[in-house]
């Protein structure tokens, strides 16, 4: 699976549950990936950080289609990190990078391609297949609509829309996941790399 893939996946999620394309609230999707990123800092099992890593390009994916950017490669992080590539990881500082550039609205482009490619790596560098990862998690996402029933339960000052099925938003526009919902799980690979970054 591409990047290109991917990032047509998410994009039309993203329209099917009713988020705007484009969209300029940077506050509520930083949110988004500072949530997945303490996941990922408090991950108890393999199943749980992969999962969390995986939300995370989910949702810098989802930023690019929320911006219009296309995802591209970055090379740049093979060569900063040059014999030290193993060392590569997802941390605060690659968070923080992505916060101060949709911030300053500045190269906002080349630290989101840094953060895809900073997931991958990480990925491989602790057996961690993330196009498994994602494959399962955006299949999770696609019956993130809610029943009928599950719609008479939705808290006070929710958004309900019906858009293909019927879709809740929180009131910072998170889509939320209904009762029913059940998350992946998923295991350790040996670390094959499958992406593919061809177009």
């Amino acid at each position: 699976m591409t990047l290109t893939e991917m990032f047509a996946d998410v994009l039309k999620w993203n329209v099917m549950f009713g988020v705007p394309i484009p969209d300029d609230r940077r506050g509520q999707m930083l949110t988004l990936l500072e949530e997945e990123f303490q996941e990922f800092e408090t991950a108890a099992t393999f199943s749980d950080q992969a999962d969390a890593v995986g939300d995370m390009l989910v949702i810098a994916l989802g930023i690019c289609a929320r911006l219009i950017h296309y995802p591209q490669p970055s090379p740049r992080i093979y060569k900063l990190a040059g014999s030290k590539l193993n060392n590569v990881r997802v941390d605060r500082r690659a968070i923080q990078s992505v916060r101060d550039c949709l911030n300053a609205s500045t190269d906002v482009d080349i630290a989101l391609n840094d953060f895809i490619e900073i997931l991958f790596i990480h990925s491989k560098n602790n057996n961690i297949d993330l196009v498994e990862v994602f494959k399962k998690i955006m299949e999770k996402n696609w019956k993130k609509f809610w029943t009928a029933d599950e719609a008479k339960k939705v808290p006070a000052g929710y958004t309900i829309k019906t858009i293909g099925g019927i879709v809740v938003q929180n009131q910072s526009g998170k889509v939320m996941k209904p009762p029913s919902f059940e998350h992946p799980v998923h295991t350790e690979t040996g670390g094959k790399l499958k992406f593919n970054h061809a177009k």
